[in-house]
């Protein structure tokens, strides 16, 4: 049996949904956003094994970890913004496995409510 690697929290969300291969890269520009997935995402997580057979929880969970990656990818697209960053060259110059920017730059703020439809 094969030991599995354990990610972080906070790397769950990403890894589901934006096939991120480096989150790390961004913990230290965007702190206060990553902490509060991180932690929720824990939350969300204990509260998903205490009632693993409780079908409603289970949805209730899925949507709360949708809502926190919504937040997150918001976060992340006011970080581009702010600093008129083209999510292109943030790639090239410093995250070049990071395929999180290529997915920001399909999304817009009015789009991002979409992805948890």
């Amino acid at each position: 049996m094969r030991e599995k690697k354990i990610e972080p929290a906070f790397c769950q969300p990403f890894l589901n949904f934006a096939h991120v291969q480096s989150v790390e890269a961004i913990k230290s520009d965007l702190g206060e956003s990553v902490k509060r997935v991180d932690d929720g995402w824990k939350v969300l997580e204990e509260r998903r094994k205490k009632f693993q057979r409780n079908v409603k929880v289970r949805q209730e969970v899925a949507k709360e970890r949708a809502k926190l990656v919504t937040d997150f990818l918001k976060a992340i697209y006011e970080y581009f913004e702010k600093y008129e960053i083209n999510p292109d060259e943030y790639a090239t110059r410093r995250y070049e496995k990071l395929k999180l920017i290529g997915f920001m730059r399909l999304l817009r703020p009015d789009q991002l409510n979409q992805i948890t439809t």
